[in-house]
């Protein structure tokens, strides 16, 4: 992914928790700095690495001096290694799913952080940021170990949503989607996507989809949105029913000026033709047609690198939530109902 070289990235991090499992291969050699052709030291033997850890480490460093003579900014190779030796000792005797230590999945989110030339806050942000989640670490501990910079990347646009959107705060590794492919079972390495990505979504509706909002960061543009997207059968069914009595609050919310200001509504590829068993002559036949009901925003890439990023997102969700809001309440107080038939049309 091609990222504007700009020394503002620290709040990069914030997508860089998209990343989930990546390949962490055995280092066979010490790193060597590409500009200087000298191996790089990245650990002290007395800091008490396992060999695991020391391999995790070098690989890590690898890749930054991979890409040291083309990065617009010097790493600061004792900063990342007190994270990392910090998130080692937080995430001791952790394990994943997997069976394989918990350290790898930060590690692998901060490899990739280092692909993409990012700076030392990014990388620092990279190593910590399931620390304050996951275990007894807290955030006044790592902002006075590691800065107020990576303590807000910690942070990030969920805390702000609290305040708005309650039901949507959950922890970032729920939210954020992975780009890679599983490795194990294919040959094919690259990632399946070349964005990262977020999905907020409500509590009870996340196998479900629902209402949420919706944060994405490509080479090329950042998009923003919010609102139902490709809900499931029963969903769209709920959703439609629920606009033959409330669609004057849905048209007051997608006309709204603010909401307009900073969104484009997006509905989709709508129905030529009335859904079955609606009315054809009710009033809002345009809004039944619809098999989504959302709005987006498409930023400059660069946006991304202001130090503005978290509270313009929060502040472009804050503007949607209503609509959110609205959206989910024939799914949030409607019993479950079964899945459909595989093959089921819509």
């Amino acid at each position: 992914m091609a990222i504007t070289e700009d020394p503002k990235r620290s709040q990069l991090a914030a997508m860089a928790d998209a990343t989930a499992l990546s390949d962490v291969a055995d280092a066979q050699a010490p790193p060597v700095d590409a500009e200087r052709g000298q191996a790089v030291e990245a650990f002290e033997p007395s800091q008490g690495l396992n060999p695991s850890e020391r391999r995790l480490l070098s690989d890590l460093f690898a890749i930054v001096s991979e890409h040291a003579a083309d990065s617009a900014v010097e790493i600061d190779r004792a900063r990342v290694q007190d994270a990392f030796v910090f998130a080692c000792e937080h995430h001791a005797d952790q394990r994943r799913k997997s069976g394989e230590d918990f350290i790898v999945h930060p590690v692998g989110v901060a490899r990739i952080c280092a692909s993409m030339r990012l700076d030392t806050e990014t990388l620092c942000a990279a190593l910590l940021h399931d620390t304050v989640e996951d275990t007894s670490a807290s955030i006044e501990e790592v902002r006075e170990r590691f800065g107020e910079d990576i303590s807000k990347v910690v942070d990030g646009v969920t805390a702000a949503m609290a305040d708005f959107a309650p039901d949507h705060v959950r922890p970032a590794q729920k939210c954020m989607m992975r780009i890679y492919r599983d490795t194990r079972f294919s040959n094919d390495k690259t990632p399946y996507k070349n964005q990262v990505a977020a999905w907020w979504s409500r509590h009870g509706l996340e196998k479900t989809s629902g209402g949420g909002f919706y944060f994405q960061l490509a080479a090329n543009e950042l998009t923003i949105a919010a609102g139902v997207y490709m809900p499931e059968r029963e969903q769209l069914a709920a959703i439609r029913s629920f606009l033959l009595l409330h669609h004057e609050e849905l048209r007051a919310l997608l006309t709204d000026k603010k909401l307009r200001r900073l969104f484009t509504p997006d509905h989709g590829e709508m129905l030529s033709q009335p859904p079955k068993g609606f009315p054809k002559d009710h009033p809002a036949m345009d809004l039944l047609k619809c098999r989504q009901w959302a709005v987006f925003a498409r930023l400059p890439a660069e946006e991304a690198l202001e130090p503005t990023l978290v509270r313009n997102i929060a502040a472009h969700f804050r503007a949607a939530a209503p609509l959110v809001s609205l959206l989910n309440q024939p799914m949030a107080s409607a019993p479950e109902e079964k899945r459909p038939p595989l093959f089921g049309l819509y």
